[in-house]
């Protein structure tokens, strides 16, 4: 695959992406060259079901990952719900979230998942979606900054990484 331009990070997760088919190295990597508190990468494998064999990548605590399948968390999440709804990149601050959602959001902030977060859908020519999301410690203008110099970056590499977890 051709590499990617950018900057000096981008280019060293193109390169992992060339060189790699762990995805997992390439979550971990993405949260500590772009300083981000956890990454995630979804892998829905067709457009019929919303999650119909899903693939999980994700630098979030074991205690959360647990606490979410157990308690099924997937059908009230908002991020995932509208990640796999979506087509465009958003940011978390413009999701509209349920009572139940926000308590989900609250016990996600306990297991210092991140104040804010930005998700990136990815579509191919063969209906098949993932979902690849970032989350940070940082808000408000600090995360405004984070976006404007660094969300084009992120979506080249949800793209990416989409093709590489396939």
């Amino acid at each position: 695959m051709a590499r990617m331009e950018g900057s000096a990070r981008l280019r060293k997760i193109s390169a992992l992406l060339d060189d790699s088919r762990s995805t997992q190295e390439i979550v971990y990597a993405v949260r500590d060259e772009y300083g981000l508190a956890h990454t995630v990468f979804h892998l829905g494998q067709t457009a019929v079901g919303r999650l119909d064999r899903p693939f999980v990548r994700t630098t979030y605590p074991e205690s959360w990952v647990s606490r979410y399948l157990l308690m099924s968390y997937v059908d009230i999440d908002p991020v995932a719900v509208e990640g796999f709804q979506r087509q465009l990149p958003f940011d978390w601050r413009d999701l509209k979230v349920s009572d139940k959602a926000a308590a989900l959001m609250r016990e996600a902030a306990e297991h210092a998942i991140g104040l804010s977060g930005f998700s990136v859908p990815v579509i191919d020519r063969l209906a098949r979606r993932s979902l690849f999301s970032v989350t940070s410690m940082m808000d408000g203008d600090a995360w405004s900054a984070f976006l404007a110099g660094n969300a084009d970056e992120l979506v080249e590499i949800a793209s990416r990484l989409h093709h590489c977890g396939l």
